[in-house]
């Protein structure tokens, strides 16, 4: 990833147990900051960054993609990892990546999409089991992006 090096700073979304956050401060030297839902994850994330030596370059907290707690124009990167089928608002959580992250910066998502359209059963059973919602291509997902006020849009969508 060209666009993440040492001078950057990173927001994953949804960081689970820390893996992505620590393994980005690691890798590349960046500071990192993950936000999640659950305090558990949170917990294990930093006992991750301590186990893995990266806690002084990565930070942790309980925050909804929704309403991020951070200021404008703060990250240079904003990374999303199977978080945006959970979330409730797709397009707010959507337009509060685009404002936490600088001019020229950079928004990732890592989402699953129906390769075709499914029958409209299982679309209902995936909802109910997952609680998730899922776009049935991949231009459900760059229109989200296009809604939220970014400039340019990945071609690789």
């Amino acid at each position: 990833m060209p666009q993440i090096n040492k001078g950057k700073y990173v927001l994953v979304v949804g960081c689970g147990v820390g893996t992505t956050p620590c393994y980005l401060a690691k890798r590349y030297g960046c500071r990192v900051v993950g936000v999640d839902l659950s305090k558990r994850m949170i917990d294990s994330s930093n006992k991750r960054a301590k186990r893995e030596g990266v806690k002084d370059r990565v930070e942790f907290r309980v925050a909804d993609a929704q309403n991020i707690p951070f200021e404008d124009d703060l990250f240079d990167i904003v990374i999303c990892e199977s978080v945006n089928a959970f979330v409730e608002d797709k397009q707010r959580a959507a337009s509060e990546y685009v404002r936490v992250i600088k001019l020229g910066g950079y928004v990732g998502l890592n989402e699953c999409i129906w390769m075709k359209t499914p029958p409209p059963e299982l679309v209902e059973y995936i909802s109910r089991i997952m609680g998730a919602e899922f776009p049935t291509c991949n231009n459900g997902w760059k229109e989200l992006l296009d809604g939220s006020g970014l400039r340019d849009s990945s071609e690789n969508l």
